[in-house]
C-alpha cells in the first residue's frame, strides 16, 4: 500500500509494526530500557534508530487515568541512552503541551491537552525539565561531529568495572574532536566507577556524559526533580465580558496551484500534504468525493460526521470512524 501511493517521502510506523518498504519507530517511554535499540539493529540493521514519541503526558478531557508526572531526570536519561546506543532521531510528544491547534489540530482534543511536557499549555516552562533538557540538547549538539564520526558502539554496550563488584554500562565515540562517552547506571545503587583514570559517581538509573578529550563528566542525567509551581494572576474576568467578536478566516484565492484553480479543487489519484494543496492559505482543507453503493450492496448507508470523519454503518452497527 505505501508504496503504491508513490509519496516520495519516508514512511515510517512505530512500535514494530512496520511493513515493508516503511521505518520502523519506537514510541513510548525508554526505547533502550524497553530493548527496541537493540531488536531494531538486529532486524533492520538499514535503517536508522527513531523515535517518533517520547511521550510526556495522557491528557483526557474527563480526566480519568490522566499523568504527567515524569520527572526531568527520567526523561533526560531516557533520551541520553537513546543516542548512546546509536540513534538518529527524536521527537517528544509533545514538546509545547498547548499546540493543538490550526495545523496541528485533531479531533476531541483540548488546546491544554499535553500540560505535563517540557513548555506548559500555557507557554510557561515546566522546570526543571525544560532547562534540564535543554541542557542535554546543547551537550548532544556538541559532541555531534564525533558521535556521526564513529562506528556504531555496540548495542549491549561495555562493561566498566565499579566499587563493590559492580558494573557500569559504557558507550563510547572515539573519533573526531569531540570524543565522548556515555555511561550508564541501570541499578537502583549509587556506583563509583573507574573510566580512563577518572573516578565518576554515577546515581541510580541514570547516566553520565564524559568527555574524553578533557576527561570530565559534562552531563548528569540525575538533577533535582522538585518542580517550579506556577502561580496566577486574574487579569480580566471573563464573566464581566459584555461584547464578543469574530473573525472569519478568509478562503483560499482562485489563484491556480497545481494547475488547477481553487474554485475547480484539485484532483489527485495519490496522497497529498496538507500545506502543499493550502500553500498556508488556510488551516482548512475541503475534501469530496463519490462513494458509489451497489443497490444489492449489505453495506447500509455512510455517515459524514461533524468531526471530519467518514462512518460506515453495517447492520445498525457503526464501523471505526475513516478520518478525513
Amino acid at each position: 500500500l505505501a508504496e503504491s501511493f508513490d509519496a516520495q517521502v519516508p514512511w515510517v510506523m512505530c512500535n514494530g509494526a512496520a511493513a515493508n518498504s516503511t521505518v520502523s519507530t519506537y514510541n513510548g517511554n525508554d526505547g533502550e530500557k524497553d530493548g527496541f535499540a537493540r531488536s531494531h539493529f538486529k532486524e533492520r540493521p538499514n535503517e536508522p534508530l527513531a523515535w517518533t514519541e517520547n511521550e510526556q503526558w495522557f491528557g483526557t478531557w474527563t480526566g480519568e487515568g490522566d499523568w504527567d508526572d515524569r520527572a526531568a531526570s527520567e526523561v533526560a536519561k531516557s533520551v541520553a541512552n537513546w543516542f548512546a546506543v546509536g540513534a538518529a532521531h527524536h521527537v517528544y510528544y509533545m514538546w509545547f503541551g498547548g499546540n493543538h491547534i490550526e495545523h496541528w489540530a485533531a479531533s476531541g482534543l483540548t488546546n491544554a491537552y499535553a500540560d505535563g511536557a517540557l513548555l506548559h499549555a500555557d507557554t510557561i516552562p515546566n522546570e526543571p525539565k525544560y532547562s534540564h533538557l535543554g541542557t542535554l540538547h546543547k551537550i548532544l549538539g556538541d559532541v555531534q561531529e564525533s558521535m556521526l564520526a564513529s562506528p556504531l558502539p555496540n548495542p549491549a554496550g561495555v562493561l566498566v568495572g565499579c566499587a563493590g563488584d559492580k558494573r557500569a554500562v559504557m558507550f563510547e565515540y572515539t573519533k573526531g574532536k569531540t570524543p565522548v562517552a556515555f555511561l550508564l547506571n541501570k541499578g537502583s545503587e549509587k556506583l563509583s566507577c573507574t573510566y580512563r583514570d577518572q573516578i565518576l559517581e554515577i546515581q541510580p538509573d541514570s547516566t553520565l556524559i564524559f568527555s574524553i578529550s578533557d576527561k570530565k563528566v559534562i552531563f548528569d542525567t540525575h538533577t533535582d526533580d522538585t518542580r517550579v509551581q506556577r502561580e496566577y494572576t486574574t487579569v480580566v474576568d471573563l464573566n464581566d465580558a459584555t461584547k464578543w467578536t469574530f473573525e472569519q478566516e478568509a478562503l483560499p484565492s482562485s489563484e491556480r496551484k497545481h494547475g488547477v484553480s481553487a474554485s475547480d479543487g484539485i484532483r489527485a489519484t495519490s496522497l497529498l500534504e496538507h500545506t502543499v494543496v493550502s500553500k498556508g492559505d488556510s488551516a482548512y482543507v475541503w475534501y469530496s468525493a463519490d462513494l458509489v453503493v451497489p443497490d444489492d450492496s449489505d453495506l447500509g448507508q455512510f455517515m459524514l460526521s461533524g468531526a471530519g470523519e467518514i462512518v460506515v454503518e453495517v447492520e445498525g452497527r457503526k464501523s471505526a470512524a475513516y478520518y478525513l
